[in-house]
């Protein structure tokens, strides 16, 4: 933390420190900082995956479905190969009761990673859902 809290004080436009630390708030439960911090780095970058991804589960986590999914679904059609963004399209698409798209993006999820645990519980759960 020392080295990018020395990066940020020394140069405030270091993107990966930036979204370092909004890792780091995110992996402490503090959303709302992290959500700063990856805007922040989007700011000097909007194509930074890595801040772009992160923004999207931070969204999800703090319920902002609508910003989440829209920011998600465009990260998709750069990046289709982003599993954990299929999952978190999948997990918003499930909340707000689209069943069949919250299958889709699971089994898409599943697919480019088939191990992923989240996912397969995910897809069960979408699986039992009702329909809407």
């Amino acid at each position: 933390m020392q080295a990018y809290e020395d990066k940020l004080r020394l140069d405030g436009n270091k993107i990966e420190a930036h979204t370092f630390f909004g890792i780091q708030y995110a992996l402490q439960g503090d959303n709302e900082s992290a959500l700063q911090y990856f805007r922040q780095a989007l700011q000097l970058d909007p194509d930074f995956l890595p801040a772009r991804r992160n923004l999207v589960v931070t969204l999800f986590s703090l319920r902002q479905y609508d910003e989440a999914l829209a920011k998600g679904q465009v990260l998709l059609i750069s990046h289709p190969d982003e599993f954990r963004i299929h999952y978190v399209v999948a997990a918003i698409l499930l909340a707000q009761g689209d069943r069949n798209g919250a299958i889709e993006h699971f089994s898409t999820a599943l697919q480019l990673a088939p191990d992923f645990k989240e996912a397969q519980d995910g897809l069960e759960a979408a699986r039992k859902a009702p329909s809407r």
